[in-house]
């Protein structure tokens, strides 16, 4: 970020702390949420890992949203969440795979490739809002992946012939890459 992007942000954070509840009310708030949805999955028919998913992808969603902290340790506890509800994600899809191929590999890394991408700007707003030129690698780094997993998705899948396959490919690895891109926060 430059720095008047990055004065702009923090003029932006000074602003709305005006209009946040105090600390205490946000946690209340976010314990709330959270002992709901404990006792909801205790009574759902779901199995233990799907419940664990379940939690801590309500917990992720919801840190940000009511949580309106700044500093080091709310972003820690936030990427944290985001670490925990990833690699839960990861290890159940894992599990439920039956069959390892190269169409089911790439459908998983397309999977957690958008729904990792999209939790990490909603947990940061920081990484959301930033563009240096270490984002934009990490962004043509992550598009040439989905690009490539994309590709063996539909080969394996859709068998369609090949310039049709990469049009295909090349149109919707673009859409992930617009997903991608850091945003312009004014």
């Amino acid at each position: 970020m430059s720095e008047a992007e990055e004065l702009r942000f923090e003029l932006l954070e000074e602003i709305e702390s005006a209009y946040r509840p105090p600390v205490t009310v946000q946690l209340v708030l976010y314990s709330i949420i959270l002992i709901v949805t404990t006792v909801v999955l205790l009574f759902s028919p779901f199995s233990f890992d799907l419940k664990i998913l379940a939690f801590l992808f309500v917990a992720t969603y919801f840190y940000p949203l009511t949580v309106k902290l700044r500093g080091k340790i709310a972003g820690s506890i936030a990427i944290g969440l985001f670490a925990s509800t990833i690699s839960v994600l990861f290890y159940y899809l894992i599990t439920k795979i039956q069959e390892f191929t190269i169409g089911n590999i790439a459908m998983l890394i397309i999977i957690m490739e958008i729904l990792g991408v999209e939790l990490l700007h909603h947990v940061s707003e920081r990484l959301k809002f930033g563009r240096n030129k270490i984002l934009w690698i990490a962004d043509a780094i992550l598009t040439a992946i989905f690009f490539g997993a994309m590709y063996e998705f539909l080969a394996f899948f859709f068998k369609l012939d090949i310039f049709l396959t990469l049009l295909i490919d090349a149109a919707l690895s673009l859409l992930f890459f617009i997903a991608v891109i850091p945003e312009k926060p004014f």
